[in-house]
């Protein structure tokens, strides 16, 4: 139940409807509900704090570094995708 809470390739809807027919007991259900949404709930509050705090006058430098780190750091496993796939194409020669 932890796993699937902390995993975001489940959606809750289906965690929480799927968790009765397969018999997962109450407590267990509400355990790892409770521990497993935590980080999520934690980013999502920290996010809007930051937001509310936000001052486009003052912080557009740093929004636009921030937004450029996040870009890079978006296309890091494209960049090694593909030198995967040429070392892959230089094994089966």
């Amino acid at each position: 139940m932890l796993f699937l809470r902390t995993t975001p390739l489940f959606p809750n809807v289906g965690v929480n409807v799927g968790a009765p027919i397969v018999g997962i007991p109450i407590h267990v259900f509400a355990i790892g509900t409770f521990i497993g949404l935590m980080p999520a709930n934690i980013i999502h509050i920290r996010t809007g704090m930051e937001v509310a705090n936000f001052d486009p006058k003052k912080d557009i430098t740093k929004l636009v570094l921030f937004l450029l780190l996040l870009s890079a750091v978006v296309l890091i496993p494209t960049y090694f995708t593909e030198k995967i796939e040429i070392v892959e194409d230089e094994v089966k020669k």
